[in-house]
């Protein structure tokens, strides 16, 4: 570099350019891993785990049996993104949306526990 460099000024112009091209690539790159970290984090955020799946089913035969026909349509607009129909092959794909099981975990854990006698005579305490 020393020996580019000279006593010129042309090539001591042509390194410093470069050099300042090369920070400013440096810092656009660190400023975007910073944003793809802090996406990360959210997405980890979101993530289905079998904890969050359980919680929500746990409760869900009981409760279902109670709610008023718009409850069960918000709920299941909450879960299911779509279904897909094959007629040739004659199957049903249902997909889930990726966080409607932990929304639905974290709206029913704040729910108060309610004692519901079932048409059967069966008592259950729910939440």
């Amino acid at each position: 570099m020393v020996a580019a460099i000279g006593t010129s000024k042309e090539p001591l112009a042509s390194i410093t350019e470069s050099l300042t091209q090369l920070e400013s690539t440096v810092r656009c790159t660190d400023q975007r891993l910073a944003a793809i970290r802090e996406e990360l984090v959210t997405l980890d955020g979101q993530a289905i785990d079998k904890e969050n799946v359980a919680a929500a089913l746990a409760q869900f035969d009981g409760l279902w049996e109670v709610l008023y026909p718009q409850e069960k349509v918000r709920i299941v607009n909450l879960l299911v993104e779509r279904v897909v129909y094959n007629t040739l092959a004659g199957e049903i794909r249902i997909y889930l949306h990726q966080v409607g099981i932990k929304t639905l975990a974290h709206q029913t854990a704040s729910w108060p526990r309610t004692r519901v006698l079932h048409r059967n005579g069966c008592e259950e305490t729910m939440k």
